[in-house]
């Protein structure tokens, strides 16, 4: 497997890790809530579905010069600012459906899954390597 697409699924399973973890608590903490919650998985889907077109268009950037690279690169942050835009605004149209502090802890499952990734690296490849 090609390390870029390693990382990637690495990255996913950091963010579901970090997700799954917030619901839990979110489940036990009676003071929390159902949107909470609802908020922080539906977060966790935009910040897995943010990450998918991070790599694909980093995919695409890689192929191009630099001048279209970066008009390309642009444009597609672009698109991830809006996307973590419109989850907010689902947000705030339906609040009793999804809380917006669970969206934004949701979205930040972006961070959680590039800070666990090299953990969850290295126990792949010890994993990996004691299977040899």
């Amino acid at each position: 497997m090609r390390e870029e697409k390693l990382t990637f699924f690495e990255m996913i399973t950091g963010i579901v890790i970090y997700i799954t973890v917030l619901t839990v608590i979110g489940g036990i903490v009676p003071a929390i809530n159902g949107s909470i919650v609802r908020g922080i998985l539906f977060g966790g889907l935009f910040s897995i579905l943010i990450l998918t077109q991070l790599y694909f268009s980093l995919q695409k950037t890689l192929e191009l010069d630099q001048n279209r690279a970066e008009k390309y690169s642009v444009r597609h942050a672009i698109i991830r600012l809006f996307l973590m835009g419109v989850a907010l605004v689902v947000g705030i149209l339906a609040p009793k459906i999804f809380n917006v502090l669970g969206i934004m802890l949701g979205i930040l499952g972006l961070k959680a899954g590039a800070y666990l990734q090299p953990s969850i690296h290295k126990i792949i490849n010890q994993k990996y390597n004691k299977g040899r």
